[in-house]
């Protein structure tokens, strides 16, 4: 049984304060060891490994200190920390967008061709972006012309096609973009005219 491995240890909190594990006891939100829980022993994901793709949101970069939950969080850590996972592997980079940036210069490679370079042994694939898409005012376009990745529609179906490919069998999962500052609060188009 797997879960023997796992040792309960104390919790300590941000505020020096004590707690010892039990299986009924709520884990602080500052926690800064990590406890398997009974809960998390019983999930479909306890000791399976994801991949997670995205931009700024994702890798955690300039993270308000009002979200994050302990040092260093990021999307890949709180799903390992709520969902008890072995590996979340984060493969977010700070203003990557779905699309293939037609700046050359840009070092940040666009979702669509960087998915490939994931580890395949994922039981789990999330993509998280589009922001830095609305951000930078690219085009819809539509689907007729698969091979421009320099449009939304064609670089999202073609990274969704090939992590089907990829991991075939396994969950994959987007999160469409959440609202921007510059969005709010009237939903204010970009200079393409699109909305998130």
């Amino acid at each position: 049984d797997i879960n023997k491995d796992y040792v309960k240890v104390i919790v300590k909190q941000t505020l020096n304060t004590d707690i010892t594990a039990s299986d009924d006891i709520i884990i602080p939100k500052y926690a800064e060891k990590k406890i398997i829980t009974a809960l998390q022993q019983k999930n479909r994901w306890f000791d399976k490994k994801a991949n997670i793709i995205g931009d700024s949101i994702i890798k955690g970069e300039n993270s308000a200190n009002s979200y994050k939950r302990m040092k260093d969080d990021n999307v890949a850590s709180i799903l390992m920390e709520e969902f008890g996972f072995k590996e979340v592997r984060n493969y977010g980079i700070g203003g990557s967008r779905i699309t293939t940036h037609s700046d050359a210069n840009f070092t940040r490679k666009g979702i669509v061709d960087r998915y490939v370079d994931m580890n395949n042994d994922a039981d789990l694939i999330i993509v998280a972006g589009g922001t830095n898409d609305f951000g930078g005012d690219i085009q819809l376009g539509d689907l007729s012309n698969l091979s421009d990745n320099t449009k939304f529609k064609s670089a999202l179906y073609n990274t969704l096609k090939g992590l089907q490919n990829k991991y075939p069998g396994k969950e994959i999962y987007y999160i469409t973009p959440a609202h921007r500052k510059d969005s709010k609060p009237d939903n204010v188009a970009n200079s393409v005219g699109l909305t998130l």
